[in-house]
């Protein structure tokens, strides 16, 4: 959830179906204060008021804090969260 002004501005309450770890994931970390590209897959995440509330929720609390200047050498992050039936599918890549 977001607060402001010491209030809670929105919350959202999700469940999980299945769980990796980033331990069972055998793959290099993202170096510290890596900011991901953010994709959201589904015309639900504009046409739903819910779902475009935790589309803005998402996207603060991924966006990491503010720069002055991103390095466009290359991406080494994408979270991709896909809306289907009702569900909401998140992956992870670098």
């Amino acid at each position: 959830g977001r607060m402001f002004d010491f209030h809670v501005l929105d919350m959202i309450e999700l469940g999980l179906e299945k769980f990796v770890s980033l331990q069972d994931v055998k793959s290099a970390k993202c170096p510290e204060g890596t900011k991901p590209l953010l994709i959201f897959a589904g015309d639900v995440f504009e046409i739903n008021e819910d779902y475009r509330r935790l589309k803005s929720l998402l996207i603060d609390f991924f966006r990491g804090p503010v720069v002055s200047a991103i390095r466009l050498a290359g991406l080494e992050h994408v979270l991709h969260f896909t809306a289907v039936d009702g569900k909401i599918f998140m992956r992870s890549y670098k």
